[in-house]
């Protein structure tokens, strides 16, 4: 029975390979016919044949939305594609149209000699290899300093060399703590390095099979070494890397409760009854429990939406001692016997995200087919009729991708709870100016330095409402503006007497002689209507004036979501000319008093 299943796996996967090669082949054509202008071009580079990979990763990014284009360096000349890029790739544009560079490599490859002499017993060969790790280092950090765009390399897998059996009982002595060593070392050197982010090939590898990722007799004709099959996986792979470091991962989870954060109605069944605890079925919804608390402390905001007696659930909360998650952990919650749609609307308007930022667990396909008639934005994740299978379910849908978490991140939900609080004393008795002398609010305004670049991008890429121009561009991109003597980036920080904001507004400015162009102007949405917006303004207008610029032009482009920032320039005594609003920075408004400034307070 199981080799028929194997068997039926492999004939799906070749189909799906076969599928994949046909779309590639289909897109190409078009995008020919139409001379489609790509939107990300991205450069490979391998110790071995990588032009298999083309087609995976090329389907895997038309899927995300993107016009991919590809160059692919000579065969196993990574450190002449580090050194000398442009070259490799035969780019000669400025700026260069490449945007990515992706550089697979073996352990196989680059240390052949030293992997066989280790596994022979030489005691040299190993700090051999580490020696050549160093010069792989020192090419990618040179790399990394001429590249202006994304660079993704990978973690070696372990050896497929003819002379290393995985099964061999002297492995964990020989192969197994050669490449584990190697592993070690090169995950230590890449962290050292800026703006690289490493591709798991080693976790790949492991995840499909080391047999099922081996092609011995490609890899003996063409020097290419792996399956199309494992290709595939490296093409989705990398397109989630790619997504993750461009584009805003949703924000918010919605869960159900009875047959989704525990077993059983418990209206029905009562505390007891339920089941969540350390053994089967209980046990698979506990380990989803924790999969969701890990959500959480990456910044992902929890919320229930449950049909039910809200005082039962808080019970279940209050005195399961099989309850993983916490009343704390639970940023904001509709309890009642509405329409799931209308609830989680109001969840949305709570936090004030879009419902393109939620992502809804639940059991019913009822309520999911409703969620999706009414609330099409919204991700709707159905639980799997058998428990075993629901603590994968976050795995397989993996819409909270993100490769850094921010202090900001962490935060998060302690941060929306505050603003609950601060809604409610501003229902209070008392007028705005009342209020807003209330919160005793502080900004922070200054240069952004290495340390902001991870939140500064994650703004830069979600921030929909206030945002003048909505720019995207990618970490690496917002750096090269920071080292730039044309740029300046400012960030705003912002805390109140309930709590600290964090770091919530980015400013771009292209200063050229006495004019300034206000090229990104964004806050998150957490902030609006305190005046923050003038203060962020009248402080970055403070420093370019420093750097005698006498006035500030800027434009406004109109998306779908940005209307509430549409009167910014008129508002702060911009004059339009055509497509550009234009002021005097000496006549820009100051700072609104109720709002102590970074100036301020080190004065104070």
């Amino acid at each position: 029975m199981t080799g028929v299943l194997i068997l039926g796996m492999q004939e799906n996967l070749s189909k799906r390979v076969q599928t994949e090669k046909q779309e590639w082949r289909l897109h190409q054509q078009r995008s020919s016919s139409v001379a489609e202008r790509a939107s990300l071009s991205v450069g490979l580079a391998g110790s071995m044949t990588v032009e298999p990979l083309v087609p995976y990763l090329g389907n895997a990014l038309v899927r995300s939305g993107h016009v991919p284009c590809f160059s692919v360096a000579p065969y196993n000349q990574i450190f002449q594609t580090c050194i000398g890029w442009e070259q490799a790739f035969g780019v000669s544009e400025d700026p260069p149209s490449l945007s990515t560079i992706c550089i697979l490599w073996r352990i196989d490859d680059l240390m052949a000699d030293e992997l066989s002499a280790f596994v022979q017993g030489d005691g040299n060969a190993l700090s051999n290899a580490l020696q050549k790790l160093d010069d792989l280092e020192a090419a990618v950090r040179t790399l990394r300093s001429t590249f202006p765009g994304l660079v993704v390399i990978s973690i070696p897998p372990f050896p497929q060399n003819t002379e290393v059996d995985i099964r061999s009982l002297t492995n964990p002595q020989g192969a197994g703590l050669f490449h584990r060593t190697i592993l070690s070392a090169w995950i230590d050197k890449v962290a050292s390095l800026e703006r690289v982010s490493l591709l798991d090939l080693d976790a790949l590898q492991r995840d499909f099979g080391l047999s099922a990722c081996q092609d011995a007799r490609k890899w003996s004709l063409y020097h290419q070494p792996y399956t199309e099959g494992f290709w595939l996986l490296i093409g989705s792979e990398l397109d989630r890397i790619l997504q993750a470091l461009t584009t805003a991962s949703k924000k918010c989870i919605v869960l159900d409760c009875d047959n989704t954060l525990w077993g059983g109605i418990i209206g029905e069944a009562g505390v007891e009854g339920i089941d969540l605890g350390n053994a089967f079925p209980g046990a698979a919804f506990q380990a989803f429990q924790k999969q969701v608390l890990l959500l959480k402390s990456q910044g992902v905001l929890v919320a229930l939406a449950s049909k039910n007696n809200e005082e039962d659930v808080w019970e279940v909360f209050k005195r399961h001692d099989g309850m993983v998650l916490n009343r704390e952990h639970i940023a904001a919650s509709k309890i009642n016997w509405e329409p799931k749609p209308q609830n989680i609307q109001q969840i949305a308007t709570e936090l004030n995200i879009g419902l393109d930022s939620l992502v809804f667990v639940d059991d019913s396909d009822f309520e999911i087919e409703q969620m999706k008639a009414q609330c099409p934005e919204v991700v709707c994740l159905r639980v799997p009729d058998d428990p075993a299978h629901l603590p994968s379910l976050l795995k397989v849908n993996r819409h909270f991708d993100r490769m850094n978490v921010t202090s900001e991140d962490r935060n998060r939900t302690e941060m929306y709870k505050a603003a609950v609080v601060r809604e409610q004393a501003a229902n209070e008795l008392m007028s705005e100016t009342e209020f807003l002398a209330s919160l005793a609010l502080k900004a922070t305004i200054a240069l952004a330095e290495t340390q902001h670049l991870v939140r500064i991008t994650q703004l830069v890429n979600k921030t929909n409402q206030f945002n003048l121009t909505t720019v995207r561009r990618t970490e690496d991109e917002i750096a090269a503006l920071m080292e730039s003597d044309q740029f300046a980036v400012f960030f705003l920080k912002s805390a109140d007497r309930f709590g600290d904001y964090g770091l919530v507004g980015v400013g771009i400015v292209e200063i050229s002689g006495e004019l300034a162009y206000l090229d990104t102007l964004l806050m998150s949405c957490r902030v609006l209507g305190r005046g923050l917006d003038t203060a962020f303004l009248s402080g970055i207008a403070s420093s370019i004036g420093d750097r005698g610029v006498t006035h500030i032009t800027g434009r406004f482009i109109r998306t779908l979501k940005n209307e509430p920032v549409a009167g910014f320039f008129e508002s702060h005594g911009f004059k339009q000319e055509d497509d550009f609003w234009i002021a005097s920075v000496a006549k820009l408004p100051k700072c609104p008093g109720h709002i102590t400034t970074n100036s301020e307070q080190e004065s104070s």
